[in-house]
């Protein structure tokens, strides 16, 4: 609303209207921003998630305690090849390790030929010219070579000395086994390390690594009696017929000695005794009373005294 004033100056004064309120608009939120703050929180909640399974994972992953050796629980066939391989395979280090020493001693002992036989050619060349000295009557050069020949003969000992120290290979002595593992070979010479033999001769080194592995003492009894135990244990059919074998000849002693004696078979038997009369010692009386026979019954003292004379006429 514009008012008129009147002045003097004549000027006018203009009053405007108060300017309107700016009207409050409502904005519709961006759902976008919601995700954005619900974000973090997801994160968080799958980092702890991740965490969590991560931790279990590992868990899971510990190695698990192997047990020891024992009856309910023996070593599976694969770890048993697996040993076998290691056995195979420290002996064919050890069988380079031996063949290398052999061609350094067989190089030394090559190397002390050459070198003594070029001090012998110098010895010989030195006495050459010694003879000629002595022929000139030069006494300076005679001095001087006898200096050379002493000092290429001390050269030759050394060399000598050093030779004698090489080993041969061949006078090489071998390890000693102990006493009773060279006892166990033996008694089991019947089939370790035999022809047709060679699983039951495999099954032993095997086992023999895996004792030592162990901590086991081969200086100790224990040791081979644990050997021969996890042999039969093997499931090698060689082991058990061994073991059915030694059971039967077991039972047929025990058979044998359980054998009912015949009543008459340790009675003395006398030849030339009238043919109706029988004449009965104290050790026959004694082996009729062991055998439950009443002598004092007269017909049962005359079925043992006609056995024992029908033993006597047999001549047995």
């Amino acid at each position: 609303m514009i008012e008129e004033k009147e002045n003097k100056n004549e000027e006018l004064e203009v009053v405007l209207e108060e300017a309107e309120k700016e009207k409050e608009v409502s904005v519709t939120p961006n759902p976008l921003d919601d995700l954005v703050q619900e974000e973090p929180s997801k994160e968080k909640e799958i980092d702890k998630t991740y965490e969590n399974e991560r931790e279990i994972k590992l868990e899971e992953k510990k190695p698990k305690e192997v047990p020891e050796y024992s009856e309910d629980m023996p070593y599976s066939l694969k770890v048993r090849k697996r040993i076998q391989k290691e056995v195979a395979k420290r002996a064919e280090a050890e069988q380079k390790l031996v063949e290398m020493e052999e061609r350094m001693s067989k190089m030394e002992k090559k190397t002390y030929d050459i070198a003594n036989k070029s001090l012998s050619n110098q010895l010989s060349n030195v006495s050459n010219e010694l003879k000629s000295a002595i022929e000139e009557g030069n006494t300076d050069k005679q001095v001087k070579l006898y200096e050379n020949m002493a000092e290429i003969r001390s050269q030759m000992t050394k060399t000598e000395d050093y030779a004698a120290q090489v080993p041969n290979p061949k006078e090489k002595t071998e390890k000693k086994a102990p006493p009773l593992a060279t006892e166990w070979v033996k008694e089991n010479s019947a089939w370790f390390n035999k022809p047709g033999y060679r699983k039951e001769t495999a099954m032993a080194y095997g086992i023999d690594a895996e004792l030592t592995e162990e901590g086991w003492d081969v200086h100790d009894p224990g040791y081979y009696d644990e050997m021969t135990k996890r042999l039969k244990s093997s499931g090698l059919s060689y082991f058990n017929k061994s073991e059915e074998n030694t059971s039967k000849t077991e039972q047929n002693v025990v058979q044998k000695n359980n054998r009912v004696q015949s009543p008459v078979a340790g009675v003395s038997r006398k030849k030339g005794t009238p043919s109706n009369r029988v004449k009965l010692t104290s050790d026959d009386l004694a082996t009729a009373k062991n055998f439950g026979i009443d002598i004092t019954d007269e017909a049962a003292l005359k079925r043992f005294a006609k056995e024992v004379k029908s033993f006597s006429d047999t001549g047995q």
